[in-house]
């Protein structure tokens, strides 16, 4: 894996003693980042002051499919921000994606729809450099 900000590039290996349960976990501004791939919605966020934030991400409505999550600076202001994505409930062809942005000041993670009102709609674009 490749850090972005500071060049740093990290070798993680497989821990093959133990089934895997689907849990991930990363570590992303001192904040713990819990989720599950296929068995269940739950995505947790622990805090450095042992907060923790419980929330529910969109059903994956296949057995085949998985979560995917991934690390970008989604509103360009320097900082990572973290996305969930599930394929659609079609054909799979496209995937619904569930955006956290974290804010600085606050050092927490908000989900990006929380911070717009309900009469707005958002696409997200991603710009691949």
């Amino acid at each position: 894996m490749y850090q972005k900000k500071d060049n740093r590039t990290f070798k993680f290996e497989e821990d093959k003693t133990e089934k895997f349960d689907g849990v991930s976990k990363f570590l992303l501004h001192d904040v713990i980042i819990d989720y599950n791939i296929f068995y269940d919605n739950h995505l947790k966020f622990i805090y450095p002051d042992k907060q923790i934030v419980n929330l529910e991400l969109s059903d994956v409505d296949s057995p085949n499919f998985s979560r995917h999550a991934t690390i970008n600076d989604y509103n360009f202001d320097g900082f990572d921000d973290i996305s969930f994505s599930i394929p659609d409930a079609g054909m799979g062809v496209y995937r619904i994606f569930t955006v956290f942005l974290y804010n600085p000041e606050t050092k927490n993670f908000k989900n990006l729809l929380s911070l717009i009102s309900a009469d707005q709609s958002v696409n997200v674009y991603v710009i691949l450099k």
